[in-house]
């Protein structure tokens, strides 16, 4: 399986607050999202579809979390349970609101003039890792790949970044 962090979600209580916040520490003003199952806001924090989330907080105790994109979410909650993890609530399809089906599609193919935009932009799970900190998973669709840098607009760890890596790896095998 193969992850990649595409954004972290910030639960708010308060979406005027929190936009008006993270706008001061970033100097970006948040979007309001397409979707019309939760109130939400994004913001850009790469140049590689790397996004800030601030998404209604869904019970008291909700904290920020991780969101990462995968290939098959069914496989990736069901490897991360076999690893330790615990799947929390169910599977979620994240949809486009129909008002905004249009925008979105012109949107989308002014990044990707081939981009099969649909209103579909991808299922999203939620897993606790063995320590009880809580993973998004995010199982993009084809179509709204361009936004997240999923599919064939993916990019790779470049092989500096790699080998840079690596040698931290076996530096730290090197301790006690």
């Amino acid at each position: 399986m193969e992850a990649r962090l595409i954004a972290c979600n910030i639960p708010t209580t308060d979406h005027t607050k929190s936009n008006a916040f993270y706008q001061a520490l970033t100097g970006i003003e948040p979007a309001r999202s397409l979707s019309d199952q939760m109130k939400a806001y994004h913001l850009p924090i790469s140049n590689d579809e790397q996004y800030l989330w601030l998404s209604d907080r869904t019970v008291p105790q909700e904290q920020p979390a991780c969101v990462f994109a995968v290939d098959n979410l069914d496989q990736a909650i069901t490897t991360l349970v076999n690893a330790g993890g615990q799947q929390m609530g169910g599977v979620i399809t994240a949809t486009v609101d129909p008002a905004d089906v249009d925008y979105f599609r012109t949107a989308t193919k002014g990044r990707d003039p081939n981009a099969q935009p649909q209103p579909q932009m991808g299922r999203l799970g939620y897993v606790k890792d063995p320590d009880g900190n809580v993973l998004m998973l995010f199982e993009v669709s084809a179509g709204a790949g361009v936004w997240f840098g999923t599919g064939h607009h993916k990019k790779g760890l470049d092989q500096q970044v790699l080998q840079s890596h690596n040698k931290a790896i076996q530096r730290g095998k090197q301790k006690p």
